[in-house]
């Protein structure tokens, strides 16, 4: 992969990523706390809802795509349940009060808009697939960057046109976004895909890709609903003013989330030229040295800018940077876990991550019944900062199973201690002194521990620098 490739799939997370930041304090300083906790929990709701109302043909795609000839109509039967999906969820939203049971609020224009936008999300969604498979990497980061850059527009313009602000709004904003994500993606088509409209179902396509397609659900709702349940859960045993601060944090921490996406797009590609090499263990390990050194500096830097998230929002989101120091761990310790669990994908035994994805989300599960109602968000951020520990050791350990050992003793020894450093401080109420201490010293560990590759690592950008002079 290329640079230029690089960077067609990159500009749309770093840009999504920047207005989604810049958005954030807007919301928190014009809607209620509960009004922001509502609107996560949509969010949470229409992303099941995609896995759901997919039915896992977006994975099919994927996988007969580069062997089917006629890849219009691979893509016509990608979408073939929508015709029928559509008109029911547009019937049951405007039928039955969903969102007064999800979200305490009863409006039926925005139930018929939440309906709207959840079909949008599915088309765009299978869209953002083709363009995808297509290699069109700058249509596809198009289909990231237009609807956060949409939505922040329309919340601009809402500040500027009202003086009282309630969650229909957010709806609204939230329609037009994934509405002009869904106009660009059209146009963005290629001519002759329509065509493929004019012609029959191959329903014996859809039958194959419905058998390969929906178990993968289960696996998909599995890691869905382990980073977005806890919201479900605060709002059950706790309260819409807990979720609202603690959907904040996720929001400032989705941050840490683009250096994830990033990584993969580019990690996934090199592995398997390894693999068809011949990969040595070497790579690996010093692949997986580099990253926790990565982790390590960035969880640390976040930490110490944790207080600076206090200067954007009203006094009403309290402890709103502890609960960040927790939730900015937890796209951390995926990305280590791509690395540490590349002997599942030489293996072809995907069954392991399943299975990691699962244990991780029961782990959650039972945890948040546990430390939400003594704690509210700081227990969310608790169970699910621990649960992707378990994630994380169950990938690690399967790949050593199914593939080769390597040293993992002082990886698991620094991931503990920033984990139990992330849990500590949702109890203390540390100053911004002990905290960058705090923060810094874990660092220092990280350094101390892996002082080998550090000096590797320095001589090499020295003899790199010593070759362009």
């Amino acid at each position: 992969m290329n640079l230029k490739k690089i960077l067609s799939y990159s500009f749309g997370p770093l840009g999504g990523a920047f207005f989604s930041f810049i958005t954030l304090p807007l919301i928190a300083n014009y809607f209620t706390v509960e009004d922001v906790g509502r609107y996560s929990i949509l969010q949470v709701t229409l992303s099941l809802g995609v896995i759901i109302f997919s039915l896992g043909l977006d994975q099919a795609f994927v996988r007969e795509y580069h062997e089917c000839d006629n890849k219009n109509n691979l893509a016509k039967v990608m979408m073939l349940p929508n015709v029928i999906f559509f008109p029911i969820l547009m019937l049951l939203f405007c039928f039955i009060p969903i969102i007064s049971f999800t979200l305490d609020f009863d409006d039926k224009f925005s139930s018929i808009t939440i309906a709207l936008t959840l079909c949008l999300l599915i088309f765009n969604n299978q869209l953002a697939y083709i363009f995808r498979m297509e290699e069109k990497g700058f249509i596809y980061s198009l289909t990231i960057i237009i609807p956060k850059f949409v939505f922040f527009i329309t919340i601009l313009l809402l500040i500027y046109w009202y003086e009282i602000f309630n969650f229909g709004y957010l709806v609204l904003a939230y329609f037009l976004s994934v509405m002009g994500t869904t106009l660009v993606s059209i146009l963005c088509l290629n001519r002759d895909f329509f065509g493929c409209f004019k012609s029959g179902v191959d329903f014996v396509k859809l039958k194959e890709m419905l058998h390969f397609g929906l178990p993968l659900i289960v696996a998909g709702l599995a890691y869905t609903g382990l980073t977005t349940l806890d919201r479900y859960f605060i709002k059950s045993l706790s309260t819409l003013h807990e979720v609202g601060i603690y959907a904040l944090a996720i929001g400032f921490a989705s941050i840490a989330g683009i250096f994830s996406s990033i990584f993969s797009s580019m990690w996934h590609p090199i592995v398997y030229r390894w693999v068809s090499e011949g990969v040595k263990i070497t790579k690996i390990v010093i692949s997986i040295e580099v990253m926790i050194l990565f982790l390590s500096f960035s969880w640390s830097s976040f930490g110490v800018l944790s207080f600076v998230l206090k200067s954007f929002v009203p006094d009403s989101y309290t402890d709103l940077n502890f609960l960040f120091v927790a939730a900015v761990g937890v796209p951390l310790i995926y990305m280590l876990s791509e690395v540490t669990q590349v002997g599942i994908g030489i293996s072809r035994r995907t069954s392991f991550s399943i299975i990691a994805s699962v244990v991780a989300l029961v782990v959650n599960v039972v945890l948040n019944f546990i430390f939400i109602p003594a704690y509210g968000a700081s227990g969310a951020a608790i169970a699910t900062l621990v649960a992707f520990f378990v994630f994380f050791t169950i990938r690690t350990e399967s790949s050593v199973f199914l593939w080769q050992s390597f040293p993992r003793g002082k990886v698991y020894v620094i991931l503990i201690l920033y984990v139990s450093l992330s849990i500590s401080l949702q109890f203390y109420n540390v100053s911004f002194i002990v905290n960058s201490c705090l923060w810094g010293g874990a660092f220092l560990v990280t350094l101390i521990f892996f002082s080998g590759r550090v000096k590797f690592l320095y001589f090499s950008f020295l003899e790199l620098k010593e070759r362009r002079v």
